[in-house]
Formats: structure tokens, C-alpha cells, sequence
């Protein structure tokens, strides 16, 4: 750092431009990443979202006095901050200033006149155009630069390192050492929140890698160049450190700024969501991880839609030219061997494997308004065993199988079946029937793989009348057949569009082979789906869900009503639980997934109970209360002779509420204090416990005894035990070493 180097040494010609989006790891300017000299709050999640501190549209007064900064501004930091930041009294004004400057800096284009390479880099540094020319050359980053211009502006900021899943990086990649970056954290509205500098400001269009994907055979190597737009990327200016972490993973855990911390594994296997995903609502239900793996040769990847806006939704599968064998002589398009279908309220792509090995599948979902659909996110698919004889279906429609943006305002309404895919056997009737909202003409296509369109003809009928339409379908033979409708208006000359397709298979659902119908036993199970939903059994509930799942039922609206439901009473229990035992990690949790869960309106009072409770825990220095009950003193007390281990944890726990060492000593004693009732009771000596009321010496005798025992150990032999245990560790602040070891008899344990 800091060297004299001239700008000009040792740099590579091609690093002058490029499409490179990623922050240099050396950097010879002397911007610490912590300033020395300045008292900095250490790193803590907050329980404060993006959207409830920040709405862009508040400060369009500052973008408008950013937009008219002089140019000579560029030749003074001093009077750069002058301009940018003293005519605003808040410090979220004046970082929005900085920020937005910033972002409008065109430096790839920028002329450097009067800055040759002969001078040194802190010739350079001392000006922002100089600093400019750095960064461009890559001997300084927009991270430290950013946080230089805070720090003038009297705003707290670090410069964080990590690693990203960033341009380089291909789904399932596993190692991530040469992918580093780095990015910002402010202090704002008393909170830590995160800023990628480089990636709000400049984004890469038009690039994409075939060199070890394809789609099909035919498809001839080849790389799409990209190139570097300049913009500003709101997504990543105070971004939600749990979106953030799909991205980036700091070196220093606590910069996560994430009360429940992800291991560098749990990264690397998280989904490889793209900025559009969060930013328009969109939710992966399947499993959260970037790399899935098939069942009876399927994968199944299902998305939840935002509820405000109507979407339109695609996808890509490519297979690895390594790692996929046979299929050069394919004749088929992969997008046929894949089944996307909604139900007005999610997604669903169901994969059908033609050949073992590993695939990319990339979904795309975006606004009716957007002309390119929205890259949403990639996943690693691995297949060990292809299903037999594995067909594509007969055609896969642009806007998929059920009801889609394309059904609204086509004429037809109430679907019977919403959903695109409908299992049924060979010779069995289907019925579809819609209601009929104005004069409209229909017509029908029914498509099969080998079946010739005169085979079909007779297959499927229907009837229309002004206010009802029926579609009739009996299939000839196992297989996919898909059903096309479509429409225009009575008297038009105009196209008939495609509003709605169904997909009718013999093939049985990716959970269970299925029998065509429903049993008793399976008919009852989806009863009691509807029955355990409108009830507050979580257990009940989980349990059912899974039995459902394994079943392999088709979900009719039951099983998602079930987990929505099953979703909001966790969150729910979870804030109860936080506020009754005072636990402070447990409440930052609670709260952050209530937020994130989409339930701040429904759990509203709740969730301001749970935040008032930690706002008193911090201010008051409350402690956790353990969780114990009448049940857990019941099994207690029931001790005759304790073990080792009740005793002495009983023990340490009334050592700390103040009981004298002489008395504690005689079980029966101990006993009778957990059976007192009225204000003496245990619960509220909890209650109004304080460590600082408690001598050293007492609390030196508690951590001796707790110091050497294990959670797993003391869950052997008592429930309740193990809850004094973590009750007094979390007030000792002991860390615990695992295995026990021998006692001596010395406090008097009754024989």
C-alpha cells in the first residue's frame, strides 16, 4: 500500500478496458479499511430493512443538485464534500450525494490531461480526477475511494473483503479463492448497511459463456462478448445484508451482518439469485441451494410470483459438454424436456432428464412491460439416472402450460383446473370447463409425439354456449399429449392467440408413481391437509405436509395453503418464543424472518412486542429466561438423589439468584425452592435477575461448575437440567469445551 510507484509501471495494456466488474486484490493507495484514528460500532445485524429507512424517490432534490456538479469539482476533494454534502443537514442526504456522484462518473471515458504516467500514485490520490485514473488502471477501487469521500464527509464506512459469485464464477463452482471483491459497510441510521460501490455503478450486458454449455448438439463453441454499461444500480446501494449474502462472503464473518452466520460451505451452496429476484419479490419454494440433484431422473424447481405485478417467466437448459454423454445424435431441443406450468400463483419447471449428467438451468422472469425477460438465476442439475425411454413433449409453448399473464382478458374465466398438468390413464375422461365473459371464437389443437393429427381428431371435443365452454378429452394411449386454445374476438380477422395449454400425461409425478386416482386413505389424507391448516398445531401440521409430499399427491391449492400457513405460525411461534425467554439472538432472528417473510403487516403487533422487548433487553441489560414450565420443575423435583449433573446445575443456578452456599448444599432445599409459589416463585426470580448484583466470587463458583459439561451429555440425562445448563451459559458467557469430566464431592452433593 502506498507505494511511489508510477501509474504507468507494469500494466498490462488489455487491463485498460474490459469487462472485468471485479475489484483489484492490491491497491497502492493508503485508505484503511478501518480508519485507526476514529471509534467505529462494531458489526451487528439490524433489524431494520432497506425499505424502511430509504425510498428513493424522497431524495430527488439531491440527485437533482448531484446532476449539476461542476466538473472542476473533480480537481479538489475539500471542494467536492463542500458541493456534495454541506448543503444537507442528514447524513443519508449527504451519503445519497457521494453515492450519486459517483455512480455518474463516466471514468472509462474520462480524460486525464495533466496526469502523466510519471507521477507518483499519491500525486494522483491527492485529487478525485487523479484517483480516477487509478481506479480505471486498477491501482485503486471504487471501495476505498467511497470510503475515503465518506470519511470527508464525516460518515462512518469500512472497506470489507470477501469473495462473490461475480463475473468468472459458474453455477456449482466450489471454489471461489480467485473471485475477490470488495465493498463497503456505512454506518446510517444507527445500523450497519452494505454498499458494492463497483457493481452499483457499472454492469456487464450481453455476455454469456458457450464454451462449456450448450443447448443442443449442433450448437457450435463460441463466447458473446460483453460490454461495461454505466448506471445506477439501486440493488446494491444499503442493500439487506440476507440479499447480500447471495452474492458476497465478507473474510471477516461478522461483516455478514446476519444474526444466524453462514459458513463459507453454506454459501458456496446457496442459489445463484440475481438482483431481479429480489428486487420484484420473487421466491424459490424448492431447495435453497444452487445444486440439485434428480429423483426418479427429474428435478422439479418451483418459483412463488410476486402478488402486485403480472409476470411472464422463461427458461434456458444447456448441458455440460463434459459431463453429458449420448446425445450427440439428439434430434430434439432441450426446452421440450422441460415442463413449465403456473397456477396464478407460482411456477413450476419440472426437468425430464434425456441423458444422464450435468446440466445449467437458467430461469428468466420479469414485468409484462419488460421487452427482455429478467435473468432471475442459474442452478447446477445433476442427473445419475435418466427415467426409461425419456420423450420431450410434443411442444413447449412460450407462455407454458396453466394460467398465465396470456389467459387474463382472453374471454375465457374459472378455470377448473388451474394448474398445467394433468395426470389421468389411458381410456379415462377429462373434463376442462371455463365461463364464458364475451363473444369469442375458439379453436383447439391437440399434439402428441408419434400420433398423427387424424388419430387425434376424435379424441378430444367440445362444447360452447354464450356463457360456458367444456373441453372433452380421452386419450388413446399412455404418453404426453398437450392441449393448445385459442382465441380471438367474434367477428375479428385478426390471429387467434394461444391464452391457455394443458399438458396431459400417463407419467406418473416426480414423488410417487401414481395409480390414476385416488384411494380412501389418499382421499382422507387430503382432507386432513385442509382440516390441520385452519388449526395452530404446528407439529400436526409439519407432519401431515410431509406425508402429503410423499404421497406424491398433485397439489390442488391444499399443500400450498398448508405450507403458507405452516410458514406464518413457525415465524409467529418464533417471536413468542423470543419475547417469553428475553433471548436476544433468538428475537433478532424472529423479527428478521417476520420482515423477510412478507408478514409485517399481519404479525404487525407481535412483531412490535418482540422489538420493544429487545429494545428493553439492550437498554435495561435484561438477561434470558430459561426455558422451564411446571412439566420441567415437576421433573426436577421428582429427584429423590439426583444425578451429578442435576445437582450441580441446580446448584450453580441458585448460587447466582442469591441463595446462601450452606443452605443449597441439601437437595431437599434446593426442592423446596422450586416448588414455592406466589412472588417467591422461580419464574420470577428469573425475571428479575441481574448478573451485576452478583459477587465474583459466586459467579466463579457457577462457571466451575458448568465449564466442563456438554448440551449433548446433560440432554441425556435430564430435560431440565439441560435447561438450567443453557440458561446459565448464556448468562456466564461460558464457552463450552465438550466433554465432562470427574467430580469431586466437595460442595456438599448428598449421598
Amino acid at each position: 500500500m502506498g507505494t511511489g510507484a508510477s501509474v504507468g509501471e507494469n500494466l498490462p495494456k488489455d487491463k485498460k478496458t474490459g469487462t472485468n466488474l471485479r475489484e483489484p486484490e492490491e491497491e497502492d493507495v493508503n485508505v484503511p479499511d478501518i480508519p485507526r484514528d476514529d471509534i467505529y460500532p462494531s458489526p451487528h445485524p439490524s433489524l431494520i430493512k432497506k425499505n424502511d429507512i430509504y425510498q428513493s424517490w424522497k431524495y430527488r432534490d439531491v440527485v437533482n443538485h448531484v446532476i449539476k456538479a461542476p466538473p472542476r469539482l473533480q480537481r479538489s476533494f475539500d471542494d467536492l464534500i463542500a458541493y456534495l454534502a454541506h448543503p444537507f443537514r442528514h447524513e443519508m442526504q449527504k451519503l445519497r450525494a457521494i453515492f450519486v456522484w459517483v455512480c455518474t462518473q463516466h471514468i472509462d471515458g474520462m480524460s486525464f490531461k495533466g496526469f502523466t504516467d510519471n507521477m507518483t500514485t499519491q500525486d494522483h490520490a491527492v485529487t478525485p480526477l487523479g484517483y480516477f485514473k487509478l481506479i480505471k488502471y486498477k491501482r485503486a477501487s471504487y471501495a476505498t475511494f467511497l470510503a475515503l469521500l465518506c470519511r470527508k464527509a464525516g460518515i462512518k464506512c469500512v472497506v470489507i473483503k470477501g469473495i462473490s459469485k461475480s463475473m468468472g464464477y459458474n453455477v456449482g463452482d466450489k471454489d471461489l479463492s480467485k473471485l475477490r471483491t470488495k465493498w463497503n459497510a456505512v454506518y446510517i441510521k444507527d445500523s450497519w448497511r452494505l454498499i458494492h460501490p463497483l457493481w452499483a455503478c457499472k454492469s456487464v450486458i450481453g455476455k454469456a459463456d458457450y464454451t462449456s454449455w450448450t443447448a443442443f448438439s449442433e450448437n457450435e463453441e463460441e463466447t458473446v462478448e460483453g460490454w461495461t454499461v454505466q448506471k445506477i444500480n439501486d440493488f446494491f446501494f444499503l442493500t439487506d445484508p440476507l440479499d447480500f449474502i447471495h452474492f458476497c462472503f465478507p473474510d471477516d464473518p461478522g461483516w455478514q451482518l446476519l444474526a444466524n452466520q453462514f459458513t463459507l460451505n453454506r454459501y458456496i451452496q446457496l442459489p445463484f439469485v440475481q438482483e431481479a429476484y429480489f428486487r420484484m419479490g420473487f421466491r424459490l419454494l424448492t431447495q435453497h441451494s444452487c445444486i440439485l440433484k434428480s429423483m426418479n431422473g427429474q428435478i422439479e424447481v418451483v418459483i412463488r410470483i410476486p402478488e402486485k405485478e403480472k409476470v411472464q417467466m422463461n427458461f434456458e437448459l444447456l448441458y455440460s459438454k463434459k459431463n453429458v454423454t449420448n446425445i450427440e445424435g439428439d434430434r430434439y431441443k432441450l426446452d421440450r424436456f422441460v415442463i413449465m406450468s403456473n397456477d396464478g400463483k407460482r411456477y413450476s419447471f419440472l426437468v425430464r432428464f434425456p441423458h444422464e449428467g450435468i446440466y445449467k438451468f437458467s430461469v428468466f422472469g420479469g414485468g409484462l412491460r419488460h421487452s427482455v425477460i429478467p435473468w432471475l438465476a442459474d442452478f447446477q442439475l445433476k442427473c445419475d439416472k435418466t427415467r426409461l425411454n425419456a420423450q420431450p413433449i410434443p411442444v413447449a409453448p412460450w407462455i407454458g402450460f396453466g394460467v398465465t399473464y396470456a389467459f387474463d382478458d382472453c374471454g375465457l374465466a374459472n378455470p377448473t383446473e388451474r394448474n398445467g398438468v394433468l395426470y389421468m390413464k389411458v381410456f379415462h375422461d377429462t373434463v376442462l370447463s371455463f365461463d364464458v365473459t364475451r363473444p369469442i371464437q375458439i379453436e383447439m389443437k391437440l399434439k402428441h409425439n408419434t400420433l398423427k393429427q387424424r388419430e387425434l381428431e376424435h379424441r378430444i371435443t367440445w362444447k360452447k354456449s354464450p356463457s360456458r365452454f367444456d373441453v372433452f378429452v380421452k386419450i388413446p394411449q399412455a404418453g404426453d399429449y398437450v392441449i393448445r386454445i385459442f382465441i380471438r374476438d367474434k367477428g375479428s380477422r385478426g390471429k387467434y392467440r394461444n391464452c391457455i395449454n394443458y399438458l396431459i400425461t400417463t407419467d406418473e409425478p416426480i414423488y410417487k408413481t401414481r395409480k390414476g386416482y385416488e384411494d380412501a386413505a389418499e382421499r382422507n389424507l387430503r382432507n386432513t391437509v385442509k382440516d390441520v391448516t385452519s388449526q395452530r398445531d404446528i407439529n400436526r401440521l409439519k407432519d401431515t405436509i410431509i406425508k402429503f409430499k410423499k404421497a406424491g399427491l398433485d397439489d390442488k391449492g391444499e399443500y400450498t395453503k398448508a405450507s403458507v400457513r405452516l410458514e406464518l405460525l413457525e415465524v409467529k411461534q418464533g417471536l413468542l418464543d423470543g419475547i417469553n425467554a428475553r433471548n436476544k439472538a433468538l428475537l433478532i432472528k424472529s423479527i428478521q424472518n417476520a420482515k423477510d417473510g412478507g408478514y409485517s403487516k399481519k404479525l404487525a403487533k407481535l412483531i412490535q412486542q418482540a422489538e420493544e422487548t429487545l429494545e428493553e433487553i439492550q437498554k435495561l441489560g435484561l438477561h434470558p429466561i430459561p426455558n422451564i414450565n411446571k412439566k420441567i420443575i415437576s421433573e426436577l423435583v421428582s429427584y429423590k438423589i439426583p444425578h451429578q449433573i442435576v445437582y450441580d446445575m441446580s446448584y450453580a443456578t441458585f448460587i447466582l439468584l442469591g441463595e446462601k452456599e450452606e443452605n443449597i448444599k441439601e437437595w431437599d432445599y434446593m426442592k423446596g425452592l422450586m416448588k414455592k409459589t406466589g412472588r417467591d416463585n422461580i419464574m420470577n426470580r428469573f425475571k428479575n435477575f441481574r448478573l451485576d448484583d452478583v459477587p465474583t466470587r459466586e459467579i466463579g463458583i457457577a462457571q466451575k461448575l458448568v465449564v466442563d459439561y456438554h448440551e449433548s451429555q446433560i440432554r441425556q440425562i435430564s430435560i431440565g437440567a439441560t435447561s438450567l445448563f443453557n440458561w446459565l451459559i448464556e448468562i456466564l458467557q461460558v464457552k463450552n469445551v465438550g466433554s465432562p469430566t470427574e467430580r469431586s464431592n466437595n460442595i456438599g452433593y448428598p449421598r
